[in-house]
């Protein structure tokens, strides 16, 4: 079992760090200042879906052609392979709890 807070979330200051990882699933947290991308528009998760929950803030996600504006509490799910982009969209910034299944990328240290 594995656990996390949402005030550690609110007080992370990385922009992209994976916390658990098992074979089946992992969480990692997002933060994004206002106006940042989350990288180029495309898919960084070819493989696995990813379900996005702002905890903090505001964020603009782009999901092919779709745009949604998506503030504290709201959740998205991205499938695999699903072209998109998120971006800080508030005032400051936004951090976000995002769990894919399978894994997507590697455990950070």
């Amino acid at each position: 079992m594995r656990h996390i807070s949402a005030n550690s979330i609110r007080n992370s200051g990385d922009f992209f760090k994976v916390l658990y990882s098992t074979p089946r699933t992992q969480l990692a947290t997002m933060v994004l200042e206002p106006g940042q991308h989350s990288g180029a528009f495309g898919s960084d998760h070819p493989n696995a879906d990813q379900v996005l929950t702002v905890i903090e803030g505001q964020i603009e996600v782009r999901v092919s052609e779709e745009r949604f504006l998506l503030g504290a509490g709201d959740s998205i799910l991205i499938e695999a392979g699903e072209p998109h982009q998120v971006t800080g969209a508030g005032l400051s910034a936004a951090k976000t709890l995002n769990i894919y299944g399978p894994p997507a990328y590697p455990e950070d240290d």
